[in-house]
């Protein structure tokens, strides 16, 4: 899984295949880091005077990217849709909380061969007085449906982090849900896009 600011979505971890479920992905900074700046610009945006009332934020996602350390190819990830939500601040103008959800569409592609899967999901973000930082994603982290085999791959649930104050690795508070990524980038992925 990889946590940008748009959220947790299926994301490679490499050829060896999932990373020890207490250390998290290096990735998962970055939805911390990223959404800290957006909610950093939003509040630019708005300026002191209206820094007490929530900022709405909207982003319009298209990327794409070359993955080469998960199967014996390089392929081709793709993400286009939205995200959208609100940064709430104390009277100061300090983030303390943003909440959010991310409705993104992708593919994977290589030789020829398209996987689509979706992202569908909400997040809470809270800014704590220590200045840890906790994330909690739920819902549809990643699914993969494959035209005359149905669904291939699903991350679907709820996961919660906490990311110290001094920007060590996180820790997982809670997750539940259905998870298969381990296996779906490795045997499954490089399978249905082999040449």
């Amino acid at each position: 899984m990889c946590v940008t600011r748009y959220g947790v979505m299926m994301r490679p971890r490499g050829r060896d295949g999932a990373a020890d479920r207490k250390q998290e992905d290096p990735a998962m900074r970055r939805l911390v880091i990223l959404t800290a700046i957006a909610a950093v610009f939003s509040l630019a945006l708005t300026g002191p005077a209206l820094a007490a009332k929530p900022v709405p934020f909207s982003e319009a996602i298209n990327e794409s990217f070359v993955v080469d350390d998960v199967c014996p190819f390089p392929f081709t990830q793709t993400l286009t849709g939205t995200v959208r939500g609100k940064t709430f601040v104390d009277g100061a103008g300090n983030p303390v909380r943003e909440i959010g959800r991310v409705h993104l569409d992708g593919t994977f592609a290589a030789n020829g061969v398209v996987v689509p899967f979706i992202v569908r999901q909400g997040f809470n973000v809270t800014f704590n007085d220590d200045g840890s930082v906790t994330v909690a994603i739920t819902g549809v982290v990643g699914r993969v449906v494959v035209k005359g085999q149905g669904l291939v791959g699903a991350t679907i649930g709820r996961v919660v982090l906490t990311f110290p104050a001094d920007g060590g690795e996180p820790t997982v508070d809670f997750e539940a849900g259905q998870n298969n990524e381990a296996e779906f980038f490795g045997p499954i992925l490089c399978g249905l896009l082999a040449p």
